[in-house]
């Protein structure tokens, strides 16, 4: 199949998804019709698309061919993309892309965090997310989520006088609870606003058995663009198909793990 094809087919696929993807999408708390969404001039739109989301798709390059011909503006990046920022800026400029915010993981940060604020400078990028934790990193009582607050906090701070700003993405497992409050809320509780945001996955927060507003609203701290997923209780499905109070978060993301 030539690239050509590859592309073609591809772009009706991405196409097909990205528009139902949207049809989810809500800003403000007001569901948007996907036509008018897509159709809305660029500088309107506050929609990034997470580029997890087209992981499995071609290269980076067919990936922010269909990003922008699904109508998006902006993108969450996964770590460097596996490319140089040479090559990653030439993307960017070739499909009229800018970046949101990139996911970097913990040991990134805390091994290289000089080369990993160069390379973001260098895109454009001033938000580093913390995507997920690895077993080994994700703490087991109150006192563990404490320190690793503790530690993003001085991160964020160290970020910060970078003229940049450290996030941090829930999954499941800090819904958990500890003497009454979640791993999250451990974690939030031991920095300080301006020096760590949320990106919150109302899907996650659901899944772990927690509202994803009461969370937001309890922890009074800075939230990124909240993270659409369709998440049932197991596996995956479609928006309609779930039982999640989207209509009471607000959205400014578009992601899918399958």
């Amino acid at each position: 199949m030539s690239s050509h094809e590859f592309i073609t087919i591809n772009k009706e696929i991405a196409m097909r998804v990205l528009k139902k993807m949207a049809l989810a999408t809500l800003v403000a708390g007001c569901v948007l019709n996907a036509t008018a969404l897509l159709a809305a001039p660029a500088a309107d739109r506050q929609i990034a698309l997470q580029m997890y989301t087209l992981r499995n798709v071609g290269t980076l390059e067919q990936q922010f061919f269909l990003t922008q011909s699904a109508g998006f503006s902006a993108v969450e990046l996964v770590g460097d993309q596996g490319v140089s920022r040479d090559e990653l800026n030439r993307l960017l400029k070739k499909y009229n892309l800018t970046v949101t915010s990139a996911h970097v993981q913990l040991e990134a940060l805390r091994r290289q965090l000089p080369e990993t604020i160069a390379f973001n400078r260098a895109v454009g990028n001033k938000v580093l997310v913390v995507p997920y934790l690895q077993p080994a990193d994700r703490p087991t009582n109150a006192r563990g989520w404490q320190k690793l607050g503790e530690e993003l906090n001085a991160l964020g701070a160290r970020l910060r006088k970078e003229g940049m700003r450290l996030a941090y993405h829930n999954h499941d497992f800090e819904m958990k609870k500890y003497q009454g409050k979640t791993g999250l809320e451990w974690l939030v509780d031991a920095t300080r606003p301006n020096n760590l945001a949320l990106e919150i996955d109302a899907a996650w927060v659901s899944r772990g058995g927690q509202d994803p507003v009461r969370l937001i609203k309890r922890t009074r701290i800075g939230c990124l663009p909240c993270t659409p997923k369709t998440t049932p209780v197991s596996g995956y499905a479609t928006m309609n198909a779930t039982s999640r109070p989207w209509a009471r978060a607000c959205w400014l993301g578009v992601k899918s793990s399958r």
